[in-house]
Parts: structure tokens; sequence; C-alpha cells
């Protein structure tokens, strides 16, 4: 029974450290494709994920999807004004500027990731890792 109750523990464990953003690679390349940009930010579309910021919100309203394979009305996208700065989004992009940012931010975020495809495999099996490495203690303790 404790092995059972210790197996279910790790393994349900597997799935606490990974993580992943709602958005594609797909879906930054449709916009570099469109703007001639390079786009590696999450931040181009969500304030965190999965949730959207302005320009994410409207990007998903001119018709693209989260994984680029449908493109969003361009003219619709291009005219808007995400940050209500007075500046279009495309003129935003031209400008190397953030289209959904703030009085503030005059420049594109970078991430370290490619796209909006962060995960990571190395926390889960920290994880479990710790889960048998405590198991083990305790299954000697009692032997």
């Amino acid at each position: 029974m404790k092995k059972i109750i210790l197996t279910a523990a790790m393994l349900g464990s597997l799935s606490l450290g990974a993580t992943t953003a709602s958005a594609l690679q797909g879906a930054l390349d449709t916009l570099n494709a469109h703007y001639g940009t390079n786009l590696t930010a999450c931040t181009t579309c969500h304030t965190s994920a999965p949730a959207l910021n302005a320009f994410g919100a409207e990007y998903l309203a001119a018709g693209g999807n989260k994984d680029g394979s449908i493109a969003p009305n361009w003219a619709v996208l291009d005219a808007g004004d995400a940050d209500g700065d007075g500046i279009t989004n495309a003129a935003e992009f031209a400008a190397g500027t953030n289209p959904a940012g703030d009085a503030a931010a005059t420049t594109r975020e970078q991430a370290t990731v490619t796209g909006c495809m962060a995960s990571s495999v190395t926390s889960p099996f920290a994880i479990l890792f710790i889960l048998l490495a405590l198991g083990s203690v305790l299954l000697r303790r009692k032997a």
C-alpha cells in the first residue's frame, strides 16, 4: 500500500514543475513574417500565460489563432491601437516599440525562450528524485 501511495505521489509530482504558455511559435512566426521582425517574447501577446494583453486580444479578434495557422485580418490588426497611445499597431512594430506597452515602454521586451513555448522538463525530474530520496530515507528508517 505504501509503495502505491509513494508511486502515485511521484507520478503526480511530475506535472508540478511543468510550465507551458498558451501561444505557440507559429503565432510569433506569423507576426514576424508580416512585420519583418524577430519577436521572441511572450509579452508580445501575453501579460502572463494564458492571459492576453490588449494586443493579443486584438490579434484574436482580428481572426488570428494561437498556433499561427490562421493569420489575422492584417488590415484590422495593423490599424488597431492596442495600447491606446495614438500610434497604430503597425507603426509600433515599424518603430520597434511595444504595441501593447504602457507609456513607459519604448521597446519590446525580449524573452530568453524560443517563442512562448516555455516548458521545464528538469523541474519534474528534480521533484521525482527528491521524492525518491525521501522515500528511500523513510523506508530505511522503518527497516
